[in-house]
């Protein structure tokens, strides 16, 4: 019975100090230098609005990127109650601090940690991150994080140690199932979903970049051809495959109410695998809902 209970007090210290090394996170003395500072979403207020949470860490996520910590920004969270996304209110209120949308992106599929760090790990690849979040937070954040990414570092503005009691409740069930994952389930090194979707601007230097592959160096289409000067006016889609833009495709009015889909290009390393196919329903779908074609 006594070697019992000195077991369990073993455990118990094992597991307190466990949380303690997962829940440090970086001094504002520490430099580190990150492909990308991922910044967790949180609640947004009715209108819009962000809540407390999700302006401090906007904030320090901008803070990061200036001070040279992350090359660029990823925003997490997907909307909640039909709401605007976490990581769009996010991103708007990056873009109104001067950041330029190039250096941005964002995740809208997510509705959790384990989401955030799976959506992420898809978009990103593998990659160094700082992850972006309040400190009561960083435990959970790590565990997540840690599954999907070799180099993760967590940082956390200045602000309240310990959430509210219902938060407390969350954040104590959240790190317990976060835990058993890390040690009994296999991540998921692919999401179940890939992306097909209309192109948000700071995007469409990656689709231009696809075409010039697929047309100019593969297909020897000469460059005054295919840059021919209408993209700004054209709406344009994206497939998003493993993190890597492999699709790409723009639609443009011709006259009479009528639409022109061109441009259609898939990479070379991901041809024979339908990928255009399923993109082109997604144009046809998302100019039916624009009622653009009928």
């Amino acid at each position: 019975m006594m070697f019992l209970g000195y077991l369990s007090l073993f455990v118990l210290v094992v597991v307190l100090w466990s949380l303690r090394r997962l829940g440090r996170v970086l001094d504002e003395s520490e430099h580190v230098s990150c492909e990308v500072a991922v910044v967790l979403g949180a609640r947004v207020n009715e209108g819009g609005e962000p809540s407390g949470a999700l302006i401090r860490r906007v904030d320090h996520g901008v803070d990061q990127l200036r001070e040279g910590r992350a090359a660029r920004l990823l925003f997490t969270g997907g909307p909640y109650r039909g709401r605007e996304s976490e990581a769009r209110v996010g991103l708007e209120r990056a873009a109104g601090q001067g950041v330029a949308k190039a250096l941005m992106s964002m995740e809208e599929w997510s509705c959790s940690t384990a989401g955030n760090a799976r959506h992420a790990r898809h978009l990103l690849g593998e990659t160094r991150v700082l992850v972006v979040t309040d400190a009561y937070h960083a435990r959970r954040a790590r565990l997540e994080f840690e599954r999907y990414f070799e180099g993760v570092e967590v940082t956390a503005p200045q602000g309240p140690r310990m959430p509210g009691p219902k938060a407390l409740l969350r954040e104590m069930f959240g790190t317990g199932r976060a835990l058993w994952r890390r040690h009994t389930v296999r991540p998921k090194q692919r999401p179940r979903r890939e992306w097909f979707r209309s192109v948000e601007s700071w995007e469409l230097g990656a689709c231009l970049a696809l075409r010039r592959r697929v047309f100019q160096e593969e297909g020897g289409v000469p460059r005054g051809v295919e840059v021919d000067g209408r993209d700004e006016q054209a709406m344009h889609w994206i497939g998003i495959v493993g993190g890597h833009v492999v699709a790409t495709a723009r639609a443009r009015e011709v006259g009479d109410g009528n639409v022109k889909i061109e441009r259609v290009a898939v990479d070379k390393a991901h041809r024979g695998k339908a990928l255009g196919a399923r993109l082109m329903r997604e144009v046809h779908r998302d100019l039916h809902a624009r009622g653009v074609c009928r």
